[in-house]
């Protein structure tokens, strides 16, 4: 009965031991699986990290990223990870294809390898942004709870996965917006309330001056000072800059002379996002020739009263 009991404390223990190993495999892998996820700048190069991590965790031989193609009509390999070299196998892998996301394979051959696979959707409600398949050439099934980790890593791949599409997006559309800006002659400056942000042309930075001085990135006080030393009456534009501070809600357009004879006219409005005050908008515009024409028109009108 004693050797009963010891044979039941051993198991108890072994279990135990066992038991915490894995939680404490679990704890590592869902760190670096987030150290990864914080680091990464594009998503195919997490994806293969991903595939590495994930893989070793569980004694696989080699791991897919798939994901839809643009049209949606079937699945293409975007990354591929393989845990020593084997090219037959590596060769076999990267000529798999997918024409549905029906990706239960369990057993199958592949250039003469016997191998279990495991197919993970990585979706956000019902879109599927794409689908991790490991493979491995061990007869013994994946372990049951390296499948439900991955599982739950699933979501926050996921979750990583649309926020870089979003981040792109956004990269997209302002290069879009800015070599539109940059192909306007009229000079755009858009501040932030705080006055640390600043989004600009090239236009408006030869309008402030900088054209040749070396200055890439001027700060919002390098801009304003630029500015006011070109003009013939810095004072007046000075009080609109104080009058926009004092009033977030204030629209004002004014005309000022430049001491190299030339007429900016700026037109500053409040930037607004959701129907709040964000910032400020300033767009300038030479109108040095309409200036002086109408100038000259008026002077001549002058005279002919006379």
């Amino acid at each position: 009965r004693n050797e009963n009991n010891d044979i039941i404390n051993f198991l108890a223990i072994e279990t135990d031991i066992t038991t915490r190993k894995l939680e404490e495999a679990r704890n590592r892998l869902a760190y670096s699986v987030t150290t990864v996820l914080a680091e990464s700048t594009d998503a195919d190069g997490a994806m293969r990290r991903l595939l590495e991590l994930i893989g070793n965790a569980g004694g696989c031989t080699a791991g897919i990223w798939w994901m839809p193609t643009s049209d949606s009509t079937y699945w293409e390999a975007h990354s591929y990870w393989q845990a020593q070299d084997d090219d037959a196998l590596g060769a076999a892998l990267k000529s798999l294809t997918r024409s549905s996301l029906d990706f239960r394979r369990d057993h199958q051959w592949l250039d003469g390898h016997n191998v279990r696979s495991l197919s993970v959707p990585v979706q956000i409600g019902t879109a599927v942004q794409g689908v991790m398949e490991f493979f491995s050439t061990e007869t013994s099934p994946l372990h049951r709870e390296w499948q439900d980790l991955i599982q739950a890593l699933a979501s926050q791949i996921a979750q990583f996965l649309e926020r870089r599409r979003s981040e792109d997006e956004r990269a997209r559309i302002l290069s879009i917006l800015n070599s539109t800006l940059d192909s306007s002659t009229d000079g755009f400056l858009v501040v932030s309330l705080d006055r640390t942000s600043l989004t600009y042309n090239r236009a408006f930075l030869r309008m402030a001056g900088f054209t040749g001085k070396g200055v890439c990135k001027p700060s919002y006080q390098e801009v304003r000072e630029a500015i006011a030393t070109q003009l013939v009456r810095p004072d007046e534009f000075a009080a609109v800059m104080q009058a926009c501070m004092e009033q977030p809600d204030l629209s004002v357009s004014s005309n000022f002379e430049i001491k190299d004879g030339r007429v900016i006219a700026f037109d500053t409005h409040p930037q607004r996002s959701d129907g709040k005050i964000i910032g400020r908008v300033w767009i300038g515009r030479d109108i040095t020739e309409p200036f002086h024409a109408r100038a000259a028109l008026l002077e001549s009108e002058e005279r002919y009263r006379v």
